[in-house]
C-alpha cells in the first residue's frame, strides 16, 4: 500500500489513489574526454538531479479504494487548484513516499526535496469523469550564496611616528607628574617646547594605563557632572584640541614619553 503527499511548508496534499508506477531517473554526470592519443577517459562526476515521474487518477467518484486527507471525499478541482498553486509558487516541495504491508506495518518511506516541473491533464472518456494527472518531478538541492561582511581590522595608529619636535638634545624616557602637570606643561619639560603633536603622543602612548584613564575620566566627569564617565576604555577620546593643555595630572602618574623613531 503506497501514499503519495506533497508538501510545501504547512500546506500538505495526498493523492487520493496512489500511483500504479513511479519512475525515478538516476543519471551520473561522467564526462568522456579524448586524449592527443585517441584514447579516452572517464572523468567520474557526481550525480544529476532525478527526474522523478507517475500518473495519478483524481476521482470524481467516492471509491472505497480512495484515501484522502481527513476521510473526506473531495473533488478532482480541488487537487488541480492545488497544483497550479504550487507551480506558481516557484518554491521547492517535498515529495513523501510511504509504503506499508497490507497488514499496515510500515515498510520504509521516501522523503525528498523536489520543484514541480509541470503536469500533464488527461481526460480519457475509458476513464469516465475522472481525472489522470501526469506528474513530472525533479530533486532540488538547497544552494545559494553566502554574504560575508569582512571586517576591516582598525588602522593602528602610533602617534611615536609623527614627528615630534624637540628643543633638547637628550630626551627622557619616562615622566613622573608633579601636582597640576598638563600635557601642555609636560610637553615643554620632556622636549623643550610644546606642539601639538607633542602632547598627542604622549597621550596616545599612556592611554591605555588606568592611571591616565582615571585622568581622563575625572576631566569629563568636571565638564559633565550628571553623565556617567565609566567604565572607560583605552579607545576614550577627548572631546577637543584643548583637553590636552585643560586635563590636569595628579602627583605621581608615571608617564612614557615617546621618542621620534629613525
Amino acid at each position: 500500500m503506497y501514499q503519495v503527499w506533497l508538501t510545501y511548508n504547512t500546506f500538505k496534499m495526498l493523492f487520493p489513489v496512489a500511483p500504479e508506477k513511479i519512475d525515478i531517473k538516476v543519471k551520473g554526470s561522467n564526462k568522456t574526454i579524448t586524449l592527443i592519443n585517441e584514447a579516452e577517459v572517464n572523468q567520474i562526476k557526481g550525480l544529476k538531479l532525478q527526474d522523478i515521474s507517475f500518473d495519478v487518477m483524481l476521482p470524481n467518484n467516492k471509491y472505497p479504494f480512495a484515501q484522502y486527507q481527513g476521510g473526506k471525499y473531495t473533488a478532482a478541482k480541488y487537487f488541480l487548484d492545488k497544483l497550479a498553486l504550487l507551480i506558481k509558487k516557484k518554491k521547492p516541495l517535498a515529495l513523501s513516499i510511504i509504503r506499508t504491508k497490507p497488514n499496515g506495518d510500515r515498510l520504509f518511506d521516501t522523503v525528498v526535496d523536489v520543484t514541480l516541473e509541470g503536469y500533464d491533464i488527461k481526460e480519457d472518456a475509458g476513464e469516465g469523469t475522472d481525472v489522470i494527472v501526469s506528474i513530472n518531478l525533479k530533486t532540488w538541492k538547497n544552494y545559494g550564496t553566502t554574504a560575508v561582511k569582512v571586517k576591516k581590522k582598525a588602522a593602528k595608529v602610533t602617534y611615536t611616528k609623527i614627528k615630534l619636535s624637540t628643543a633638547k638634545k637628550k630626551i627622557v624616557t619616562s615622566y613622573t607628574t608633579k601636582k597640576g602637570d598638563n600635557l601642555h606643561l609636560i610637553a615643554k619639560k620632556v622636549y623643550g617646547k610644546y606642539t601639538k603633536n607633542n602632547a598627542k603622543a604622549i597621550f596616545e602612548v599612556n592611554k591605555k594605563t588606568k592611571k591616565q584613564m582615571d585622568v581622563v575620566a575625572a576631566y569629563l566627569k568636571k565638564l559633565n557632572p550628571k553623565k556617567t564617565v565609566y567604565p572607560l576604555n583605552a579607545t576614550q577620546k577627548l572631546p577637543n584640541a584643548r583637553a590636552y593643555t585643560a586635563m590636569t595630572y595628579p602627583k605621581g602618574v608615571k608617564l612614557t614619553i615617546p621618542q621620534n623613531k629613525k
